[in-house]
């Protein structure tokens, strides 16, 4: 996400880019998304089972944990139910018109 000066003036030059671009980490594991909306999706999509995800900033950040959260639990209600259907019918008959 971009950076967004909280009650200063914005420092010049530097940009969400530039920060995951300094992050001492392989390039497989920073993202930079410009776009807010794309954000929840971008961390549902990568996070793993043991992973913590921290939303730190300044306002509105905060509303993207509960997003990130709802994806989440959709996620894991559809493998859930996935992983019941294929138990009660293991050889997936029921699943065809």
């Amino acid at each position: 996400m971009d950076v967004y000066a909280a009650r200063e003036d914005p420092e010049p030059g530097v940009t969400g880019a530039l920060v995951a671009g300094l992050v001492p980490l392989p390039p497989d594991r920073v993202a930079y998304e410009p776009s807010w909306s794309a954000v929840p999706v971008r961390v549902a999509e990568r996070v793993r089972s043991g992973d913590l995800v921290f939303t730190i900033g300044a306002g509105d950040v905060t509303l993207l944990g509960p997003e990130i959260l709802e994806l989440l639990d959709r996620e894991a209600s559809q493998a859930e139910h996935a992983a019941e259907s294929a138990r009660s019918d293991p050889s997936g008959a029921g699943t065809r018109p």
